[in-house]
């Protein structure tokens, strides 16, 4: 459990690091299908999302998900991005239900 309920909001260092990683990397995950798990405000992915062909952006708590869906919508990535809860403790990773 979180600290504060605006933590899974805030964009952690480990998501500027991963960001950063996937600039540097670009050819990795070029034209790639991508699931970011714990998405919370979804940097990474839409770092990813001018350099995939998909983005699935995942996490659990309803207000995270909505934070999660305006970034796309600001950023313009709603072709590539999608949003989407993910339970992998009660549904199973293999469950990704459409918001």
């Amino acid at each position: 459990p979180f600290t504060t309920p605006l933590a899974p909001l805030q964009v952690w260092g480990a998501s500027l690091l991963l960001a950063d990683f996937v600039l540097s990397r670009v050819s990795l995950f070029r034209d790639q299908i991508v699931v970011e798990l714990g998405a919370g405000p979804g940097l990474p992915g839409l770092v990813l999302s001018r350099i995939c062909r998909r983005v699935f952006l995942t996490d659990f708590a309803d207000p995270v998900l909505r934070q999660c869906h305006r970034n796309v919508t600001l950023n313009n990535a709603h072709l590539c991005c999608r949003v989407r809860r993910l339970d992998w403790i009660e549904e199973g990773v293999g469950e990704i239900k459409r918001e």
